[in-house]
C-alpha cells in the first residue's frame, strides 16, 4: 500500500494506541496539541469542516505533502473521518487523502466510514460506487440584515443569566471552570477559540467554543457544553450571544451545532432565517455498510462527535 508509508505511517501508531476514551468517541486528551501546519491549513481552506480540527477532539490524517489532512477517530469497529477532507486551495489533495484514509482503515481492520459529508463530496463518493445516505441536517442561521434573527426577551428567572464571549486568552484562564462542564478538555483545544459562556453569578453553567472564517464568509458554534441541565433561558442566552458576535465580525451566517433542542430554534426560524443543509454518511458498499451503519448507533458517538 503506497501510502502507508508515506504518509500513514506517522499516525498509525498513535491510532493503535487509542484508550477507550478514543473508541468511545468522546473527546480525547491523546489527540494533543494542533499542529502549526494544521492551523495554517484550516486558516486558508474554505471547507466549513476545517475548525472540527482546531477543536483538539480528533485525531489527524495528515497528507505528507503538506495539503491537507482529515480528523479521524476510532469508533467500535469503525474509523471515522469527520467531514470533507480540508485542504490548501488550489491543491488537488481530496481523493488522495481518501484513498489514504481507505488504506488506513484496511491496515488497522476497520470498516471506513466518512460522517457529516457535503452534498459536494456525498455525490464524488456515490460516484465511486460508496453507500451514500442521509444522515441529517446542519442548521444555518442568515445574518443578513434583511433576515434580521433575534431571540425573544428572556423569563424573569433568567434574567439573571449573563452571557458572553470571551477572546482566546480569557478562555484559557476559565479553563478550569470550563473544564468542569467538559471532562478531559484539552486546554490547547482552546487555542485559536473564542468562548462563549453563560454563567449564573460567578458559576459557569453552559459554554462552547466559537470559530471564525468558515467557508462562504460563515462563522461557527460547535456543541453546547453544559451540566446535567441547561434551562431554555441559558441556551437561548448563549445563542443570542453568539449571534451578536457573529454580526459585528462581519459574518454572512452562523452554523449551529446539529444537537441544539428544536425549542432553542423555534424563535429564530420565525425570522426566516433558519436554513437547513443536508449531511451525509458514505461507507463500503454491502454487508460492511449495514454493519458500520449500525455501530454508528451505538451510543455516545452521535453525544460527543463535533457537529
Amino acid at each position: 500500500m503506497p501510502f502507508i508509508s508515506g504518509v500513514l505511517a506517522p499516525i498509525w501508531p498513535r491510532l493503535q494506541r487509542l484508550s477507550a476514551v478514543g473508541i468511545s468517541g468522546e473527546p480525547s486528551e491523546e489527540a494533543g496539541p494542533v499542529p502549526v501546519t494544521v492551523r495554517s491549513i484550516a486558516r486558508v481552506s474554505p471547507s466549513p469542516d476545517a475548525s472540527w480540527a482546531l477543536s483538539g477532539e480528533s485525531s489527524l490524517l495528515m497528507d505528507a505533502l503538506g495539503r491537507g489532512f482529515i480528523p479521524v477517530r476510532t469508533h467500535m469497529g469503525c474509523l471515522v473521518a469527520d467531514g470533507d477532507p480540508v485542504v490548501r486551495p488550489g491543491t488537488r489533495a481530496d481523493w488522495p487523502m481518501v484513498r489514504a484514509f481507505l488504506d488506513l482503515s484496511q491496515a488497522g481492520g476497520r470498516i471506513p466510514v466518512l460522517r457529516e459529508v457535503s452534498p459536494a463530496m456525498a455525490e464524488l463518493y456515490r460516484r465511486k460506487g460508496f453507500n451514500v445516505r442521509l444522515s441529517g441536517t446542519r442548521t444555518r442561521v442568515d445574518l443578513s440584515p434583511a433576515s434580521a434573527p433575534s431571540l425573544p426577551p428572556r423569563a424573569a428567572e433568567d434574567r439573571e443569566l449573563e452571557a458572553e464571549v470571551l477572546s482566546e486568552r480569557r478562555a484559557l484562564a476559565l479553563y478550569r471552570p470550563l473544564a468542569l462542564l467538559s471532562p478531559g478538555l484539552d486546554v490547547t483545544s482552546l487555542h485559536g477559540a473564542s468562548v462563549v459562556v453563560v454563567r449564573s453569578g460567578s458559576r459557569v453553567v453552559g459554554w462552547a467554543r466559537l470559530w471564525a472564517g468558515e467557508g462562504g464568509g460563515s462563522a461557527r458554534m460547535d456543541r453546547v457544553r453544559s451540566g446535567p441541565s441547561l434551562s431554555d433561558g441559558a441556551l437561548e442566552a448563549l445563542l443570542a450571544a453568539a449571534l451578536d458576535w457573529s454580526r459585528e465580525l462581519g459574518a454572512q451566517a452562523l452554523v449551529l451545532p446539529s444537537d441544539l433542542p428544536p425549542s432553542a430554534l423555534e424563535a429564530l426560524g420565525r425570522s426566516g432565517a433558519v436554513r437547513r443543509e443536508p449531511r451525509y454518511t458514505a461507507s463500503p458498499p454491502g454487508w460492511r455498510a449495514r454493519v458500520s451503519d449500525l455501530l454508528l448507533r451505538v451510543p455516545p458517538l452521535s453525544a460527543f462527535l463535533p457537529t
